[in-house]
């Protein structure tokens, strides 16, 4: 099970640490019009895809899954459902044919103190998911699931500021990002400046 959420994890990060896209034209292997075959992220984009996580995009866009465009924090929450929904508790109701989609994902969420929002109160719809807040997000998830570690290893956060800008990690965020460091689930950015977070 473990292995399996891992490798969640790496699929979903994967799909939204993505440079530019080379847009292909129609190609029977290819489950999306814009994620071409041979890809360094076609791989990650399949995985999520074939096991109902991520479908792509709806609406003018069907057909499309859209790597180049940021991940919002509503779609992530119903990710980390429907994951759940598939893997734990086929009984968790997301009700994604309602006009507010992702609504009973993000209650779900909240409920269980995986997302809980912005200390405003809001949840922040419509925002684009920051690197932090999506290994907070992931991290626990997965220890609401199936913990990677116990609460009596202190973290070693001089892995994070290994990265230049490591000292930006927030601190309600520090534990999480260096779990997801640690087990190799995010490793720094590859196509932007050497060693970012």
């Amino acid at each position: 099970m473990r292995k399996k959420i891992v490798a969640l994890l790496m699929a979903v990060v994967s799909c939204f640490s993505l440079g530019a896209t080379a847009f292909a034209a129609e190609n029977p292997e290819q489950t999306f019009k814009d994620v071409e075959p041979g890809t360094w992220y076609y791989e990650g984009v399949e995985y999520v895809n074939e096991r109902g996580l991520m479908t792509g995009m709806g609406g003018e866009d069907e057909g499309y899954f859209k790597p180049d465009e940021y991940l919002q924090r509503q779609d992530l929450a119903l990710i980390l459902a429907r994951y759940y929904q598939k893997n734990i508790n086929s009984d968790l109701d997301l009700d994604e044919t309602n006009e507010v989609y992702y609504a009973n994902a993000v209650a779900w969420v909240n409920k269980y103190n995986i997302m809980t929002g912005y200390s405003s109160g809001d949840f922040g719809i419509g925002d684009p998911i920051i690197r932090q807040d999506m290994c907070l997000a992931l991290y626990n998830h997965q220890e609401s699931i199936y913990p990677l570690a116990t609460a009596a290893v202190v973290p070693n956060y001089g892995l994070i500021h290994l990265f230049p800008d490591g000292y930006l990690v927030s601190s309600y965020a520090g534990n999480q990002m260096y779990r997801m460091v640690q087990y190799d689930v995010i490793q720094g950015m590859l196509f932007r400046e050497r060693g970012q977070m």
